[in-house]
């Protein structure tokens, strides 16, 4: 796979936060400050443009080498998976039970695999308290997103994975 779409989405708002970051760096905003204000943030907006450029140009070449257009998605020709024909590529809605599993199931729950993470929402919290309520919130908004999204998705359970020994 060239690209993990999913990504997509926490990669918006961790520019959204460097380009609010960045904007914030120049004090107070009246009119001259916000325009010059304006002028700091395209410099970045042209590298955050250039990053997706250079990481779109090789997805949309294989995809249009492999199945005749660019924006042809793989998921879209799989076989043999019909669920991934449900919702948007196999990506429904939320289950409860699923995010029980993900999250305390003996299977691969996540914090039998990795108990220093029950910490994290305390971590966050600190964070926060310390001025740093966007990174914060892109964070735990990030973790909470993938965890729906994996709660959403018919096949959460994956293929193997490495896992501790029963």
């Amino acid at each position: 796979m060239v690209t993990e779409f999913q990504a997509a989405i926490p990669a918006v708002f961790i520019g959204l936060l460097a380009m609010r970051r960045r904007s914030h760096e120049n004090g107070p905003s009246d009119g001259a400050t916000r325009n010059q204000g304006e002028r700091d943030l395209m410099p970045l907006i042209a590298r955050i443009a250039l990053g997706v450029t250079i990481a779109a140009i090789p997805l949309l070449i294989y995809n249009a080498l492999a199945f005749g257009s660019p924006f042809h998605i793989g998921y879209a020709s799989e076989e043999g998976f019909q669920e991934l024909h449900s919702g948007f590529f196999g990506i429904t809605s939320p289950s409860l039970s699923t995010v029980r599993e993900l999250l305390f199931g003996a299977y691969r729950g996540l914090l039998p695999l990795s108990p220093l993470m029950a910490a994290v929402p305390v971590g966050l919290m600190l964070l926060g308290r310390q001025g740093q309520a966007g990174p914060a919130l892109v964070a735990g908004g990030v973790g909470l997103y993938y965890l729906l999204l994996n709660a959403s998705y018919f096949y959460w359970e994956g293929g193997w994975a490495s896992a501790r020994g029963r």
